[in-house]
């Protein structure tokens, strides 16, 4: 698995949601920031081959979960989808990482 893979939530995050917030709302640009640092973290530890890197990744999912529940008007509740994949994505590589040391 190329190293790459695993900072693709924080590449996605960071140009969508940090440019939204920029642009529309200053003051959620603090939690934007706190959930792309996790990212960031999650990615550089599982690039070091330390599975547990990925609890960092996988803490930004219950946020999402949890902004699913809030009603705020939306269409399309997107926030529940991108926790779990988010949960799921951080859960397969770090699994991957844990059987990549254990051989």
């Amino acid at each position: 698995m190329k190293k790459i893979i695993y900072f693709i939530p924080a590449i996605i995050f960071t140009i969508f949601y940090g440019g939204l917030m920029l642009a529309f709302e200053p003051i959620g640009l603090i939690p934007a920031a706190i959930m792309t640092i996790l990212f960031y973290v999650a990615g550089y530890f599982l690039c070091k081959d330390k599975f547990w890197g990925c609890l960092f990744g996988m803490s930004v999912g219950p946020v999402f979960i949890h902004m699913s529940t809030i009603d705020t008007g939306q269409i399309i509740p997107i926030e529940f989808p991108v926790g779990v994949i988010i949960i799921v994505f951080y859960l397969v590589c770090g699994a991957y990482v844990f059987q990549k040391n254990k051989k």
